[in-house]
C-alpha cells in the first residue's frame, strides 16, 4: 500500500525564492510486536536525512513519515533496524 501527500512549502514568502518540497509517505511495516519495536522504528526513521516527523502506528503496522527523504532510504532504515517495510 503506497500513499503520498505532496505539499510545496515556500521559504521567505517569495514565489521565486528557495522552495522546499516535503511529502508524507506511508510505509507498511511488519515485525513490530510491542511499544519497544515502535520506538525502535521511530528512532531509525528519524535518523534519516530529510525526515521531519514520524508517526508509527503499532496496531495498523504502518509509519507516516513527513519530510524530503527518499522512499528507498526510509525502507532501508526500517530494514536495517530489523523490520520489513514496503
Amino acid at each position: 500500500m503506497i500513499k503520498h501527500c505532496y505539499a510545496l512549502l515556500l521559504q521567505d514568502g517569495g514565489i521565486n525564492k528557495g522552495r522546499l518540497r516535503t511529502m508524507n509517505q506511508t510505509l507498511k511495516i511488519t515485525g513490530m510486536t510491542c511499544n519497544h519495536c515502535k520506538a525502535h522504528v521511530e528512532k531509525a526513521l528519524l535518523k534519516v536525512g530529510g525526515v521531519q516527523q514520524v508517526d508509527v502506528n503499532l496496531e495498523k503496522g504502518e509509519a507516516v513519515v513527513a519530510g524530503s527523504a527518499g522512499r528507498e532510504e526510509l525502507i532501508k532504515a526500517v530494514e536495517d533496524a530489523g523490520y520489513n517495510a514496503e
